[in-house]
C-alpha cells in the first residue's frame, strides 16, 4: 500500500491466486522533488510547502529532541549514538539552541531568533547557492544553468521598513516564544527591538560536554508546536505565508495569500491523516477478506 498527497493504492498479493507484486510496475510520481523544494522552485505551491516544512524544521522537531533529552539526558545519547556523524551534531545542535546557554529567555531573545532565521534562509542560504551555481554558468552542453524551470534566485536584504519581512519577524518570534516561554508581544515591540540585533554564531566543538545539566533544564517548560490551520490567532498561517512570500521573492514567483497558503497547507495535511487513515483502513479490509477465505468481492461477510 502507499500514499501520493490525496491518492492511495492497496495491492493484493495472495501466493497461486494473485499477480505478484513485481508483475505491476507503478506510474511514475507527480511529487515535487527535493532538489526542486530546497533550491530550484518554480511554482507557488513550491514555496508553500517549503514554508511548511521550515515551519516543522524550526518549531516542532527541535524542541521534541530537546523535550526527549529533558526527560532524560542518558536515554538521549544512547538514541542518538547510531545515528550519523552528522545527525548527532543536527539532534545535539537542536538541544543546545532550545535548553543551552543561548536559549530563548525572553521575548527579545525570540526576535534574535526570528531574525537570524530570515538572515539565513533568504539571504545567507541564496549567496552560498549562487557561489556554486553562479549566474552566468553554463552547462556542458553549452546552455545556461539557470534557465527554463530554474528560476535564478536573489539574496533579500532585511529591512525593518518592509512590511513583508516585519510580517515573518513578527509570527517567527511569538512561535519562538510560545515554543519555549508559552507568551506573545506585540507588533510594535517587536519593530523597537528588531534593529538591536547582532549576528552570533554557535560553535559546535565539544557539543556534548556543554549539553546542559538535568538540574539546570527541568523547570523549562517547551511545547513543540505542531501546525494548526483553523486557529487564526497562533501566527502558524501567518508564519507560512509570510515565510513562502519571502521565498518567492527570491525566486522571482507569485505571492501568494494567507487563503492560498492555507488551502495547499490542509492539503499536505490530509495526505498525512486522512489518506493514511483511509489506505489503511482500505488493507484491514483485504485482510478480512483473506483470512475469511473469500476470494470473490461479492462474497464478503464482515462481522
Amino acid at each position: 500500500s502507499g500514499t501520493l498527497g490525496t491518492k492511495a493504492s492497496v495491492q493484493v498479493v495472495v501466493p497461486f491466486l494473485t499477480e505478484s507484486y513485481s508483475s505491476v510496475t507503478d506510474p511514475s510520481e507527480s511529487t515535487v522533488s527535493i532538489s526542486t523544494l530546497k533550491h530550484f522552485p518554480f511554482f507557488t505551491e513550491h514555496t508553500i510547502q517549503w514554508a511548511s516544512q521550515l515551519f516543522e524544521n524550526t518549531f516542532f522537531y527541535p524542541t521534541r529532541s530537546a523535550q526527549d533529552y529533558q526527560k532524560d539526558p542518558k536515554a538521549f545519547l544512547e538514541r542518538i549514538e547510531k545515528y550519523s556523524i552528522y545527525q548527532k551534531k543536527e539532534e545535539i545542535e537542536n538541544v543546545l539552541h532550545i535548553l543551552g546557554r543561548d536559549r530563548t529567555k525572553c521575548f527579545e531573545d525570540g526576535i534574535k531568533c526570528a531574525r537570524q532565521l530570515f538572515q539565513e534562509h533568504f539571504h545567507d542560504t541564496i549567496v552560498r547557492l549562487l557561489f556554486y551555481y553562479p549566474h552566468v554558468l553554463l552547462t556542458h552542453n553549452g546552455e545556461y544553468f539557470w534557465s527554463g524551470d530554474r528560476l535564478c534566485p536573489h539574496e533579500t536584504e532585511f529591512d525593518s521598513n518592509n512590511e513583508l519581512h516585519m510580517d515573518f519577524v513578527y509570527a517567527a518570534s511569538n512561535l519562538y516564544a510560545e515554543m519555549v516561554l508559552s507568551i506573545h508581544e506585540n507588533d510594535e515591540q517587536v519593530k523597537a527591538s528588531v534593529n538591536n540585533i547582532e549576528d552570533e554564531t554557535v560553535e559546535l566543538q565539544q557539543m556534548v560536554q556543554r549539553l546542559p545539566k538535568l538540574e539546570d533544564i527541568l523547570n523549562i517548560e517547551l511545547k513543540p508546536l505542531e501546525f494548526e490551520i483553523d486557529a487564526g490567532t497562533n501566527f502558524h498561517i501567518d508564519f507560512i505565508t509570510s515565510a513562502s512570500n519571502l521565498r518567492a521573492e527570491n525566486y522571482e514567483i507569485d505571492p501568494t495569500d494567507s487563503s492560498q497558503a492555507k488551502q495547499i497547507v490542509g492539503r499536505i495535511l490530509s495526505a498525512i491523516v486522512i489518506t493514511t487513515a483511509m489506505v489503511t483502513g482500505l488493507v484491514y479490509l483485504e485482510v478480512y477478506k483473506f483470512v475469511q477465505k473469500h476470494k470473490r468481492l461479492n462474497h464478503i461477510v464482515i462481522a
